[in-house]
Formats: structure tokens, C-alpha cells, sequence
């Protein structure tokens, strides 16, 4: 009973080991690819060897993006304003009119 609990125990530590094997293959065959895919679509620029520069690169688009992000916020809240200011004068000469309108 014994030998046949060790054999069986052997079994599925194989059985076990052998999908960790695999899984191991497939996650390298998937880096892989992604890193065949990245080349592809992204031309290799000289500045990435180095990684000072890329860093600097890197470090440049993020402030332009904060600035044009922030760009298009403030233009968004002017238009906003512009709007609701836009309401209220559309609204005000009607209250003018009826205030108007009953003095006389």
C-alpha cells in the first residue's frame, strides 16, 4: 500500500512538474512574441540604447502631455463659463422685459 501511495504521489509531482515546464515555455514564447510585435510596430531609435537619454525623451513627452492636458481643462472651463454666462444674459432680458412690461 505504501509503495503504490509513493507512486502515485511521484506520479502527480511529475505530472505537476511537467505543467509548470509548460506553462514556463508558453509564458516565454509570449514574451517573445510581444517583444516581436513591439519591434514591429515601434522603429529601434539610437537614443534607447542609452538610457539617460531615453529617460530625458521619455520624461519630455510626459510634461507635454501634462501641459496639453492642462491646456485643453482651462479650455474647457472657459467654455463652460462662457456658456453658463451665455444662459444667464439669455435669461436676463426676459426678466428685464417682464419687469419692463409691468412698470409701464
Amino acid at each position: 500500500r505504501i509503495v503504490q501511495l509513493h507512486a502515485l504521489h511521484e506520479a502527480r509531482m511529475k505530472e505537476r512538474l511537467e505543467r509548470q515546464e509548460q506553462k514556463q515555455r508558453e509564458e516565454l514564447e509570449r514574451i517573445a512574441e510581444e517583444t516581436r510585435a513591439a519591434r514591429k510596430h515601434r522603429p529601434a531609435r539610437g537614443e534607447d540604447r542609452d538610457p539617460e537619454a531615453t529617460a530625458q525623451r521619455l520624461y519630455g513627452e510626459h510634461r507635454e502631455h501634462e501641459l496639453r492636458l492642462r491646456l485643453r481643462q482651462r479650455q474647457k472651463a472657459a467654455e463652460d463659463e462662457e456658456r453658463l454666462r451665455a444662459s444667464r444674459i439669455a435669461a436676463m432680458p426676459s426678466r428685464a422685459n417682464a419687469t419692463a412690461t409691468a412698470t409701464t
